[in-house]
């Protein structure tokens, strides 16, 4: 019966002369294959189907031919062809636990013994024998030669969605060929997955199929070859330009179902974390990365990515995966290492979780910020210890000095953080600090020009505001200082309840203290009002500068109280003046009897030359 349809076959030159007498020559391997693959049933549609499609009767005598092969020699040529070529891509395509990702381990593993090619999982980090090289998101990571394996290709290449990354990969895919390799995909479906794949494949692989799968994939050739489908878990049927090939394997000796399952919800948080600093380390957006975790089951904001990024920054990526487990997640649960910075410097990493308490009225006032901007919120829990170091000695080395404004309210700690952030610059600078450093008179600061040594650190400690024609003068003064000072490298700092005109290169806002610690946290910008940078650490200063910084203080404020009186004194001497002086008396406007006070007393500011003329004015009611 077969033998005379092959002959049918042949006059109708729907049979090429050499395979007809081929399969003629092979008729008992051929009834023998028939026995083995096709049931009884389904044998006569089988023969009328061979009868009226040529890719069958192709796919049958290439079959045929090839069932004598060893399925090693089978597989060997296929890895044979990807050392050979390359630019290859292959689709492994079958329904769900068919052994679509132990092939791919099997292609891979022994391409890479055989070969010594280096094999990459493409894709979000998961779990993978130790044969292989390594796993990334990033392309260009994977080096020239390697054979690149893709699971699960529908959910990073969904055909119906795109985003950047996979729009950017399916874009380069014409020309991987000048990139020297070789890439093999797995997807339950050719139809969910990214038509260009399809378009682009060298080779299709076929798994077992569903029933419901039938007629929904890409390549007719599928439903058209159904009768050399796999049944089994260990089957495939490989096809291409030139053969049809269908071969089994064995499952790894090493394997486990894990190395199935990539999207596996997280079996413990130290997998979780992991897990998102890969992401993050191959330069990953941070959207995807949300995306891609919730594929595992775990939902997570985006806040929580960006801290996770901020701690791998701040301690070193590296660092942070080469930890255990257990370590690793308490340094990322912990969050930033809240270590003073001049401590850091000493290298007295305490490696603790400052708890740091705002009053109740700024608690609040916070909180509504961070509803307002979620940025702010972000950058207030961002550590930049480390990164403002760096750009403290980077402006020390290139001979510049640092000006700073201190800002915050009485008993927020502006003044102590002031004397650590100068305890600070003095250790990098190798030179002295002291309360004499500390000064609370503008004026005062601008007659330290002269004796002020080199690399040294003044502050200025709660600046009143200033009026006049006087405080003008001053002001411009000390711009010039600042100028002056930058040059030899002698740092301000200047703190004050609210923000003052400095040419600072940042503002430092106070934000809360950890009272158990003594640890006082500063936001630092570099435009304020703003968005943060971020915030630092400083420890309370060495009770003896502290001690004779109380004492200077208490000095001052006695000096003040007794220039007010004094100065009070000093003004109603001048009324009982000019209620006595006629000319004073003879003059009709406000503004020509202060022009007259500032004439007879060029020492007083405009304001209390109003002060005076307001006081003399009641008086003469």
């Amino acid at each position: 019966m077969v033998v005379s349809s092959i002959s049918d076959m042949e006059s109708k030159k729907m049979l090429g002369f050499g395979m007809a007498k081929w399969m003629e020559k092979h008729e008992n391997e051929l009834r023998k294959w028939l026995d083995t693959n096709i049931s009884f049933d389904d044998r006569e549609n089988f023969i009328d189907r061979i009868f009226s499609n040529e890719l069958l009767l192709y796919a049958t005598h290439m079959i045929v031919k090839q069932d004598r092969i060893p399925n090693e020699d089978k597989i060997a040529s296929m890895l044979q062809e990807l050392n050979d070529r390359t630019g290859l891509i292959y689709l492994i395509v079958g329904s769900k636990r068919s052994g679509k990702t132990s092939l791919l381990h099997i292609l891979g593993e022994n391409l890479k013994k055989r070969h010594g090619r280096e094999v990459w999982w493409y894709g979000p980090p998961a779990v993978i024998p130790k044969y292989m090289d390594g796993h990334t998101m990033d392309m260009d990571r994977i080096p020239p030669g390697s054979l690149v394996l893709i699971d699960e290709a529908s959910v990073l290449f969904f055909s119906r969605v795109r985003d950047e990354m996979s729009t950017d990969f399916i874009r380069r895919l014409p020309v991987i060929a000048h990139a020297d390799k070789n890439y093999i995909f797995c997807s339950q479906s050719s139809a969910i997955t990214d038509l260009n794949i399809a378009r682009l494949a060298d080779a299709i692989i076929f798994k077992t199929y569903s029933v419901l799968q039938q007629g929904t994939e890409r390549f007719s050739v599928s439903d058209q070859l159904q009768f050399f489908m796999p049944n089994k878990v260990n089957e495939a049927l490989y096809f291409d330009n030139s053969k049809i090939m269908a071969f089994t394997y064995p499952l790894p000796p090493w394997w486990t179902d894990a190395y199935s399952k990539p999207y596996a919800p997280f079996r413990n948080p130290a997998e979780y974390y992991r897990f998102v600093l890969h992401l993050i380390r191959d330069g990953i957006p941070l959207k995807k990365v949300i995306e891609v975790v919730g594929m595992r089951g775990r939902k997570i904001e985006q806040i929580e990515a960006e801290e996770i990024r901020m701690i791998a920054n701040h301690y070193g990526m590296d660092y942070l995966l080469g930890l255990p487990d257990s370590q690793m997640s308490d340094l990322i649960e912990s969050g930033f290492d809240d270590t003073p910075l001049l401590e850091q410097l000493k290298g007295n990493f305490m490696k603790i979780k400052g708890n740091f308490e705002l009053a109740p009225m700024d608690r609040e006032s916070d909180e509504r910020r961070k509803i307002d901007s979620a940025e702010y919120s972000l950058m207030t829990r961002k550590n930049i210890n480390q990164l403002f170091i760096s750009h403290v000695k980077f402006r020390f080395s290139h001979k510049a000095n640092m000006i700073l404004s201190v800002i915050g309210q009485t008993g927020t700690g502006k003044s102590y953080a002031s004397i650590a952030l100068g305890l600070v610059f003095s250790h990098l600078l190798n030179s002295a600090f002291t309360y004499k450093n500390i000064e609370f008179d503008i004026n005062r600061i601008i007659d330290m020009l002269a004796e002020v040594k080199t690399r040294n650190t003044l502050i200025m400690d709660e600046q009143a505001e200033e009026f006049g024609a006087g405080s003008g003068r001053t002001k411009m003064e000390m711009r010039n200082v600042e100028e002056t000072f930058r040059k030899r490298q002698v740092n301000f700092i200047y703190n004050s309840p609210t923000l003052r005109t400095h040419s600072h290169q940042f503002v430092l806002e106070t934000y809360g203290i950890d009272y158990k610690r003594q640890i006082a946290r500063l936001l630092v910008y570099q435009t304020y009002p703003g968005i943060p940078l971020g915030y630092i650490t400083l420890g309370l200063p060495p009770k003896g500068i502290l001690t004779e910084y109380e004492k200077k203080k208490d000095e001052f404020l006695k000096m003040v109280e007794e220039r007010k009186s004094s100065l009070q004194k000093y003004k109603n001497k001048i009324v009982k003046e000019l209620l006595e002086d006629g000319k004073y008396l003879s003059l009709r406007t406000n503004q020509l009897r202060t022009t007259y006070i500032r004439k007879l007393h060029p020492n007083i500011t405009v304001s209390e030359a109003e002060e005076i003329r307001n006081l003399a004015e009641i008086e003469r009611l």
